[in-house]
């Protein structure tokens, strides 16, 4: 009796073979749980561009765009670069999850797609916005027959920019429907040679010469040739030779007498309106503007000029439907001071912008002139 007594005692303390789950020795911890906790989360969103505001700006940069669209705040995507083309926005900010507002950088004429990227990835708007020209004047120097340079000018500030070397001196500008820019050559009355009508190139003012001012039914040389204007498809030129508008060839350069125009002039401008109607200046500032039947050649006076720095307009252009002009000392030389002023073809009266280059001789708006 006694022996089995401790035996079970001993059994207790140990432990019995198959026991209960309380064993000390079961190292299973199986909590039954999926360690799988349900927490995954998808990748944030890429962002979304749905327009730009404005969708268009000058070639130069500078415009304020907004683009508008998602996901420019949303889950810390960082500050977004954004593209036009292949150039760099400039001080882009977000101005809250569907705007983001950029200047725009420097870019060549036409359209470019626009990209914006963020830590999440990117969206465009194909040929989103579009760089033009603004409207500008082009001018040349002409004033003592040697050759000159190109310039281009700001019509609100006068402020010329050269552009290169063309080659030869010009006394008149003038451009095509087709945007073709032509020039009539200086050659001071002849005593430099026989001028030519002359091609030039718009971005860089290298001109190419066409042929000769000759009327080869009289064989006068209309050598002084002040400014030129398209009339539709034809050019029409003022020659100093007779004061009378002529009628030029642009295959071949050679020109014609339209008709007597009954004005006597030096220096002139003459530049045809949105309308159709042909306005010219015969030089003089104490003078009057005058229209000019581009048909018959015939001239009609209209207002007396006022309000001119100088004594002499030598040429003349219209852009936007306003008639610049350029007004200069009559000096005969490149030291000759010279403003760009604005024509009011109703009453005469002249308001200056700006100051010129001396030497300039030509004006024409980048823009061509199409009778409406």
């Amino acid at each position: 009796m006694r022996t089995r007594f401790f035996l079970l005692l001993s059994l207790l303390a140990t432990g019995c073979p198959g026991g209960s789950s309380s064993d000390k020795d079961d190292t299973s911890t199986d909590t039954g749980t999926d360690t799988d906790t349900g927490t995954d989360t998808e990748a944030p969103p890429a962002p979304t561009l749905s327009a730009i505001s404005p969708t268009s700006g000058p070639v130069a940069g500078g415009t304020q765009v907004e683009l508008t669209g998602t996901g420019f705040l949303d889950n810390s995507p960082g500050v977004p670069a954004v593209t036009f083309g292949s150039s760099a926005g400039v001080d882009c900010v977000i101005a809250s999850d569907t705007a983001v507002r950029c200047l725009t950088p420097a870019g060549a004429e036409g359209d470019v797609d626009v990209t914006l990227t963020n830590l999440h990835g990117e969206a465009s708007l194909s040929g989103g916005f579009t760089y033009e020209i603004p409207p500008l004047l082009f001018a040349a120097d002409g004033k003592t027959g040697a050759p000159g340079s190109f310039y281009v000018i700001d019509p609100s500030t006068a402020k010329a920019t050269a552009l290169g070397k063309v080659g030869y001196a010009i006394t008149g500008l003038c451009m095509a429907p087709d945007g073709t820019l032509y020039g009539t050559q200086s050659t001071q009355s002849g005593n430099l040679g026989t001028a030519h009508l002359i091609e030039i190139d718009k971005t860089t003012g290298a001109g190419k010469p066409i042929g000769e001012l000759l009327d080869s039914a009289t064989g006068i040389y209309h050598n002084s040739t002040a400014d030129c204007t398209f009339v539709g498809s034809r050019l029409i030129g003022w020659s100093e030779n007779g004061d009378d508008p002529i009628e030029i060839d642009i295959k071949t350069g050679s020109a014609s007498v339209i008709g007597d125009s009954g004005v006597s002039s030096s220096g002139s401008g003459i530049a045809m309106a949105p309308d159709g109607t042909v306005y010219f200046v015969p030089g003089r500032v104490s003078g009057n503007l005058y229209t000019i039947n581009p048909s018959t050649g015939v001239g009609f006076e209209g207002p007396a000029l006022s309000g001119g720095n100088y004594d002499n307009i030598n040429s003349v252009a219209f852009l936007g439907g306003v008639l610049y002009a350029i007004d200069t000392q009559d000096l005969g030389s490149t030291g000759s001071l010279q403003k760009l002023v604005t024509i009011d073809v109703a009453t005469g009266e002249m308001q200056t912008i700006g100051d010129l280059p001396t030497g300039l001789d030509s004006l024409v708006g980048s823009i061509p002139v199409v009778p409406e």
